[in-house]
C-alpha cells in the first residue's frame, strides 16, 4: 500500500474530485480526514470509505475560507491520528456566472471566488505545513486548473484565483522544501463532477446552443470528460514516494486541452 499509516486531509472531499481522492487514498492505507462546508456530504463520503473497506476515515464540516475553520480542521486531524502528512487542497469554486466582462462584476463576487480558491489554499498550508514537518515531512498537493494558465472570457476571478494557486505552489515549494515537505499543483481539465454540471448549466442559460455537448465532446483532442478516478490516480501519485524528487511541478489532467 502506498500510503499505509499515512495521514491525509482532503478538503472539498463531499464530492466530485476530493471524494474520489478520498477514497482512492483509503484503498492505499490513509487514514483520510474528509473535509467540506457540507457536513452530510462529508459523512456520505466517509461511508463509501468504510465500504471499501478503509481506515476509519474522520469527517469534519470546515469553510476554507474562514482562518479559524481551517486552524481547527488541523487540530482535529492531529487529535485523531496523532499527525499529518499529506494536504490536498481540493475544495473549489465556480466564479459568478451570466457576466461577460468585468465591469459588471462586484467586490463581493471577487472576494467569494478568491476566499475559496485562492486564500483556502493558503490558509490550509499555514496550519498543515508546520504539522506535516513535525511528522517528518510529506506532501500537499493543490487543485488548481488550466483555467490559471489558458484564460476565458466572463471567468476572471476564477481564472485569477486558479494562477494565484499556481504561483502559491511554485513559492511555497521553495519555503518548505527544508522542511521535508514538496508541494504540486493538478491542473484538470474538464472533469465529470458536479461542479461541472453547474458550468454546462450557466452557459446553457447564457444561451449557448447545445452546452452539454460541446462540453462533452469537444473540450479537449480526447473528446471526452474526465473522471474524478483519474485525477484522484494523479493527487495519489503526488501524495505518494513515488513522486519523491518533484516539488514545484504541475500536472495536467485534461484530455491534451493545453496542448492544443
Amino acid at each position: 500500500m502506498r500510503l499505509k499509516d499515512k495521514v491525509a486531509i482532503i478538503t472539498g472531499a463531499g464530492s466530485g474530485q476530493g471524494r474520489a481522492m478520498a477514497r482512492r487514498f483509503a484503498e492505499e492505507g490513509a487514514r483520510v480526514v474528509i473535509s467540506d462546508i457540507n457536513l452530510e456530504a462529508a459523512e456520505e463520503t466517509a461511508q463509501l470509505v468504510r465500504d471499501d473497506g478503509g481506515p476509519e476515515p474522520l469527517p469534519v464540516q470546515s469553510d476554507v475560507g474562514d482562518e479559524s475553520s481551517v486552524k481547527a480542521l488541523i487540530e482535529a486531524a492531529v487529535n485523531r491520528y496523532g499527525g499529518l502528512h499529506i494536504l490536498v487542497n481540493c475544495a473549489g469554486r465556480t466564479g459568478p456566472a451570466g457576466k461577460p466582462t468585468c465591469d459588471l462584476l462586484t467586490r463581493e463576487e471577487w472576494d467569494q471566488t478568491l476566499s475559496v480558491n485562492l486564500i483556502g489554499v493558503w490558509l490550509g498550508i499555514k496550519y498543515a505545513a508546520p504539522a506535516i514537518r513535525d511528522s517528518g515531512g510529506g506532501s500537499i498537493i493543490n487543485v488548481a486548473s488550466t483555467a490559471g494558465l489558458r484564460p476565458f472570457a466572463g471567468a476572471a476571478p476564477y481564472c485569477v484565483a486558479k494562477a494565484g494557486a499556481l504561483m502559491l505552489t511554485k513559492t511555497v515549494a521553495l519555503e518548505y522544501v527544508s522542511w521535508g515537505i514538496r508541494v504540486n499543483a493538478i491542473c484538470p481539465g474538464h472533469i465529470d463532477t458536479p461542479m461541472m454540471d453547474g458550468v454546462i448549466a450557466a452557459m446553457e442559460a447564457d444561451g449557448i446552443a447545445d452546452a452539454h455537448r460541446k462540453v462533452h465532446t469537444e473540450s479537449n483532442p480526447m473528446g471526452r470528460l474526465g473522471t474524478p478516478e483519474e485525477v484522484a490516480n494523479i493527487a495519489l501519485f503526488l501524495a505518494s514516494d513515488e513522486s519523491s524528487f518533484m516539488t514545484g511541478s504541475y500536472l495536467f489532467a485534461d484530455g491534451g486541452y493545453m496542448a492544443t
